[in-house]
C-alpha cells in the first residue's frame, strides 16, 4: 500500500526552534552574519528522518501557514486575537526552510485565506479517498479528528524521538471516544 506522509510545516518549524532556543533568543544558532538558523536546522533533522522512511513510489507533502488573514478571521473577529506574534528570529527563518525544501524535491504548499492545518487536513482525506496510507505529522492535536485506519496521526512530543501514534484504537484508548467526536470535545471545552 502506497503511503503519503504529511507535515503540518508551522508545528514543525514552531516546536524546531522553541526547542532549540534553550534559554533565549541571544543563545540560539546563527550565521556568522547573525542570521538565525536553531529552528532550520531541528526542522530539517526532522524532516531528513522523515524522509529515511519513505520508500519507491511514497510522498511527502509539507504545509504552511501564509501567515495571512484567514476565513476563520472572517467568521470570528477575535480568531486568535490574544496570541502573541511569531518571534522575528524565528520568521526570518520560514524563507529559509522553504528554500531547503526545495532544494530536496519536497512539495510545499501555502495559501493566502487558509491555514497550513486546512492544506494539510484537506490533502490527508484526499489522499485517503485515493488509496493511500496517510502519515500526518504535527503537535497540533486537533488533527486527531482525521483519524481513520487509512490516516494515522504522530504527535510530536520532543522532537521526533517521542512520538504519539495516534490511530482510532489510541483516540479512544486515551480519550474514551472515537475520533470524530474530537470535535465536540474540542467544542465543548
Amino acid at each position: 500500500m502506497a503511503k503519503c506522509y504529511i507535515v503540518d510545516g508551522n508545528s514543525l518549524l514552531f516546536r524546531a526552534y522553541y526547542a532549540t532556543a534553550y534559554a533565549g533568543t541571544e543563545n540560539i544558532m546563527r550565521t556568522k552574519d547573525g542570521t538565525p538558523t536553531n529552528a532550520v536546522f531541528a526542522f530539517s533533522n526532522m524532516i531528513n528522518r522523515i524522509i529515511s522512511d519513505i520508500k519507491e513510489g511514497e510522498s511527502l507533502f509539507v504545509a504552511f501557514d501564509a501567515g495571512k488573514h484567514n476565513f476563520r478571521h472572517d467568521a470570528l473577529e477575535s480568531y486568535k486575537a490574544n496570541r502573541k506574534p511569531a518571534p522575528e528570529d524565528l520568521v526570518k527563518q520560514f524563507p529559509i526552510v522553504r528554500e531547503f525544501l526545495n532544494a530536496l524535491g519536497v512539495f510545499q504548499f501555502e495559501e493566502v485565506g487558509f491555514e497550513g492545518d486546512d492544506i494539510a487536513g484537506t490533502v490527508a482525506k484526499l489522499a485517503e479517498k485515493e488509496g493511500y496510507d496517510v502519515h500526518l505529522y504535527t503537535s497540533d492535536r486537533d488533527f486527531l479528528q482525521l483519524v481513520t485506519d487509512k490516516i494515522t496521526v504522530h504527535i510530536l512530543k520532543k522532537g521526533l524521538s517521542d512520538v504519539m501514534l495516534m490511530t482510532p484504537t489510541s483516540v479512544e484508548e486515551t480519550f474514551g471516544f472515537k475520533p470524530l467526536q474530537i470535535i465536540d470535545y474540542k467544542g465543548l471545552r
